[in-house]
């Protein structure tokens, strides 16, 4: 069993010779190299993410103005329309009706507690 284990570990045929070269001084001269290339790629990072010019906030800006300049006049305009109608109009839409549907109107409006027979 032992020679089983020993025929599948190759290893030790190989030795200790790597078959791997590396110019000289590399490792001594790795931390330079490194600190250099992040130095390089730092300031390539910092002007990525550099802030786009100040004219680009602005438009943004006139443009959420304008929106809301908008917004505000349509409000305005739409609560504090006229909402009061002429009792012309009023006369018109019950000449409209046929006569059943004015006796029906009539009938029901004299039960109507909101009506104000003071005008």
């Amino acid at each position: 069993m032992i020679d089983n284990m020993n025929k599948g570990n190759e290893l030790n045929e190989v030795g200790k010779n790597l078959p791997y070269t590396v110019p000289d001084h590399f490792f001594a001269d790795m931390q330079q190299r490194i600190s250099q290339r992040v130095a390089e790629e730092s300031k390539e990072s910092a002007a990525i993410m550099a802030l786009p010019p100040r004219r680009f906030h602005l438009r943004w800006l006139l443009a959420a103005a304008a929106c809301a300049v908008v917004l505000i006049v349509s409000g305005v305009m739409f609560l504090y329309r006229d909402r009061t109608t002429d009792m012309d109009d009023v006369v018109y839409a019950f000449d409209q009706l046929d006569e059943q549907d004015q006796d029906y109107v009539l009938a029901v409006s004299e039960d109507d507690i909101f009506m104000d027979e003071t005008n």
